[in-house]
């Protein structure tokens, strides 16, 4: 009996911590702004934050166990080095549910930090130089991209 009710604990606890890793944030056209056609994603939950530089990050099943939770959002001076500068990369996952059929999706860039953006794993726009490509970091310059 003791085995069967710890196999039973064991199987919970397994199946909550499956369920508890990170999930899609689910974007539906009733999350517009009301005056603008557009979802502010540095808001919603489910972005995840590590200082540092590694475009490995960027892969699509990376393990982000030592990534912490922290919005776009929180970041603050208190996360710049000596140099008053912060490196670092943000990632969410998202998913465009079916209200969206039919309709041009985009990204604007609203920071005047420099930004490589990955879908996937692939990089799919730069604004400003992060520095990746060996020229010197340039501030970001865009403001709206189509994809």
């Amino acid at each position: 009996m003791k085995s069967k009710l710890f196999i039973l604990i064991l199987f919970l606890f397994v199946h909550n911590f499956c369920t508890a890793q990170d999930s899609a944030v689910v974007l539906d056209t009733s999350m517009f702004d009301a005056n603008f056609q557009v979802i502010n994603l540095n808001a919603k939950d489910g972005w995840i934050f590590r200082k540092g530089n590694d475009t490995n990050w960027a892969g699509k099943d990376i393990s982000t166990t030592d990534w912490k939770k922290f919005n776009p959002t929180e970041l603050s001076i208190k996360n710049a080095d000596r140099n008053g500068r912060v490196e670092c990369w943000f990632s969410i996952r998202f998913r465009l549910d079916g209200s969206f059929k039919n309709q041009t999706v985009g990204i604007q860039m609203g920071r005047w930090a420099a930004t490589d953006i990955y879908i996937d794993g692939r990089q799919i726009l730069s604004s400003g130089n992060t520095g990746l490509n060996g020229k010197p970091y340039e501030e970001n310059r865009m403001n709206l991209i189509i994809i």
